[in-house]
């Protein structure tokens, strides 16, 4: 039994070391496995569902309708996400890592924050019924590919 419980210690702390080497550089691509709300293409993904560009605060952010909501900080790029404001879309986009440095610090000393945001590659605006946005939501509809 102790033999077991070093082993799987041993092998937690190995994996802890390889995710830390293998952690890509602030502000670089982050290739990742797609989630369940989305679909990969290529080196980017696609939303499944429904997708909806919404202002949150000052910043911009991609809410996928899929089994809830899953919202993620857009990163500035060439598509204006203001065009597509309170619009049902179909998204292609990839993942971005940014270090922000103007983190709100309850307690010093306070490391800079790496937040992983969505540069929007191409957008389709859609005109689902009310039908197809509570299925969105609910069971993850359309599943069509773009």
């Amino acid at each position: 039994m102790f033999h077991r419980l070093l082993f799987l210690a041993f092998a937690i702390a190995s994996a802890a070391v390889s995710a830390q080497r293998g952690a890509p550089a602030p502000g670089s691509a982050v290739v990742k496995a797609p989630e369940a709300w989305e679909r990969r293409t290529d080196e980017s993904f696609e939303n499944r569902g429904l997708a909806q560009v919404e202002r949150v605060g000052q910043r911009w952010a991609l809410t996928i309708l899929c089994r809830g909501r899953h919202s993620v900080y857009l990163e500035p790029g060439d598509v204006d996400p203001a065009l597509y404001s309170k619009a049902y879309i179909q998204a292609r986009y990839r993942y971005v890592d940014r270090v922000n440095e103007n983190v709100a610090c309850v307690r010093a000393p306070c490391a800079p924050v790496t937040e992983r945001r969505i540069l929007l590659e191409r957008v389709d605006l859609v005109a689902p019924s009310e039908t197809a946005v509570r299925a969105a939501v609910d069971r993850c509809e359309p599943e069509t590919a773009r």
